[in-house]
């Protein structure tokens, strides 16, 4: 509820210096006392909004097991042993932050099971982030566009606007193909993820009864 009445904030923390694409090699720790409560101690970095309240992280919780089965998602608060050491100087999205966070033995709890954490939560995670993300490039794209468009129409060389001119024209052609076509290409994802979430969500709920 708070999340959606925006009073909440949130982060998924995956990445870290030596681990970005490459997720199997988180080594952000997650360890238990004796108690059975867990805690995180390690860095991430490139963590966008990583300022949030509720933080979502993955972490190696099997120390002698490498690659992503060693690996378990947990959430946690952005309390007192939750540092943020420092926000990259970025091109633009400047309202969304991007953080490097230090966990200092921070409480935490696991989400689901064990060792899921990479290979069955956070890939669906991402899964449905790419199509936001991709949603976002060809708004950006779009965006510059029509701020080119509108400078070639106002600014005139030789007696005429520049969008006059067959080098400036062809530019702005080209640019609009590459947007019309990633953005014909989003839609038809969008499409197929929706239509394969419809259909995993008909056989999780097995054949409708007859009535």
């Amino acid at each position: 509820r708070d999340f959606a009445a925006g009073k909440v904030t949130g982060a998924m923390v995956l990445t870290e210096p030596d681990a970005g694409s490459d997720l199997q090699a988180v080594k952000l720790r997650a360890f238990q006392e004796t108690e059975g409560n867990w805690f995180l101690h390690g860095v991430k970095r490139f963590i966008t909004n990583g300022c949030g309240d509720v933080l979502l992280v993955l972490a190696r919780s099997e120390p002698d097991r490498s690659g992503g089965l060693g690996l378990s998602l947990f959430v946690c608060d952005r309390g007192p042993t939750v540092h943020i050491r420092r926000l990259e100087e970025k091109l633009g999205i400047h309202g969304s932050p991007t953080c490097e966070i230090f966990f200092d033995n921070t409480p935490c709890e696991i989400i689901g099971e064990r060792q899921r954490g990479l290979v069955t939560y956070v890939m669906a995670l991402m899964n449905g982030a790419r199509i936001g993300i991709a949603a976002q490039s060809v708004g950006i794209a779009e965006a510059a566009f029509r701020v080119a468009r509108d400078y070639a129409a106002s600014r005139r060389q030789f007696g005429v606007a520049i969008e006059k001119l067959p080098a400036v024209r062809d530019m702005l052609i080209d640019m609009k193909i590459a947007i019309e076509a990633g953005r014909a290409l989003l839609y038809e994802t969008s499409r197929v993820v929706d239509i394969e979430i419809g259909y995993t969500k008909r056989l999780e709920e097995g054949p409708p009864e007859d009535k």
